[in-house]
């Protein structure tokens, strides 16, 4: 039979209350720690659950379980979000083979599954109203509800690139190396064959970007017709609109960003851009971007669908260039395709290519056996397998 820790039961327990939460899983677990965390007008209860040694084998378990508790009659979308806050805040305690959301509401079951078919990478969470908590009266209970509840997806089944820390493996090498180049006013360029993983090293370069508030990096699929289609002041003008986006600017500052109150023009595009992006940096983290172009072939000289992209490469990224030396690095790119052709071609047509021998590339490759090993293994221990 588990117990509620002392520190839990003097500084939580005996201020708040809430033991109805926890009292369903002490036949399997300790509660080593307990607090609130709240966020503006949200809040939710947070529980620690150490497991005893038969279900730690059971069902996987190797470090302490989430159980967050939100009083709300109906669930919110703010619960996810303060649930993934205290995760992220507390890796290397919490286990990540899943966690525990319990509200009010009759339909928390139903909720937190469609965040799960919408982001198919999360780590499982165990949804229940507080009405089948209380229904839970003994160990096969519990037993039971990680098994129906835990354990249903097919991770080995996801094709989208992966934009979660949970199922990203065996590229954190090349993803530091990006990182460190960046942070030394460095470009560079990821290639290799498609499916391989290019972009999960984008997405896990931007996680660390954002979590780190090293910059802003920014993602960007040329491959998307309305840029690579466009001219390249269009296209450059597209680049600022989807970066002032997130933003919800205010009127005085989209006042000032031209990309949003007027048309870019061949003739001042570059002058646009720049003064743009230096307005726009002042948002940002540490006042720096990171650019994450992704399928660059799209927009590369000799190999792009679209003709125009023989004459608008070189005035597309001698601004580029120009908006990374005159911010001495501050606003950076990395460039990922299948075709390293952009940065080893030495001339574009009669003139010298602004990306050869100033953009280092990487070449990503299989995975090796090590890696492959660790994957299946975690991957399967997510699902509720063992795997020899």
């Amino acid at each position: 039979m588990g117990r509620i820790h002392p520190n839990a039961e003097r500084n939580f327990f005996a201020v708040h209350g809430r033991r109805n939460i926890v009292r369903p899983f002490l036949s399997c677990f300790d509660i080593t720690h307990a607090y609130v965390k709240e966020q503006g007008p949200a809040r939710i209860f947070c529980f620690y659950l150490k497991p005893e040694a038969f279900i730690a084998q059971l069902v996987g378990l190797e470090r302490e379980l989430l159980l967050v508790y939100a009083p709300f009659s109906e669930f919110q979308a703010r619960t996810i979000q303060l649930h993934d806050q205290v995760i992220g805040t507390d890796r290397a305690r919490l286990d990540p083979i899943g966690s525990i959301v319990v509200c009010d509401s009759p339909a928390t079951s139903a909720a937190v599954q469609d965040y799960l078919v919408r982001e198919p990478e999360r780590a499982p969470i165990v949804g229940l109203s507080t009405e089948e908590l209380e229904a839970i009266r003994d160990a096969n209970d519990v037993r039971a509800l990680f098994f129906t509840k835990l354990f249903r997806r097919d991770l080995f089944a996801l094709e989208s690139p992966l934009r979660l820390d949970t199922t990203f493996f065996g590229r954190n090498e090349i993803v530091t190396q990006l990182l460190d180049r960046y942070r030394h006013g460095q470009n560079s360029g990821l290639f290799g064959l498609r499916r391989i993983g290019k972009t999960s090293v984008l997405y896990a370069l931007q996680r660390r970007c954002m979590d780190g508030a090293i910059a802003h990096a920014h993602y960007t699929d040329v491959s998307n017709p309305g840029l690579y289609q466009a001219r390249w002041w269009s296209a450059l003008q597209q680049l600022v609109r989807n970066l002032a986006e997130p933003f919800g600017l205010e009127r005085a500052d989209r006042s000032r960003t031209r990309a949003l109150t007027i048309d870019y023009a061949e003739r001042d595009a570059a002058t646009h851009f720049r003064a743009d992006i230096v307005q726009l940096c002042s948002k940002f983290p540490n006042q720096r971007l990171l650019l994450l172009l992704d399928e660059i072939e799209h927009i590369t000289f000799d190999i792009s669908p679209r003709s125009h992209w023989l004459d608008d490469f070189l005035p597309f990224w001698q601004t580029l260039r120009s908006v990374h030396q005159d911010t001495q690095g501050r606003v950076g790119f990395v460039i990922a395709g299948v075709n390293p052709h952009i940065i080893e071609a030495e001339r574009v047509g009669r003139f010298d290519n602004p990306l050869f021998s100033t953009t280092q590339g990487f070449y990503l490759g299989p995975f090796d056996r090590a890696t492959v090993r660790e994957m299946i293994r975690k991957i399967a221990r997510y699902m509720g397998l063992s795997c020899e």
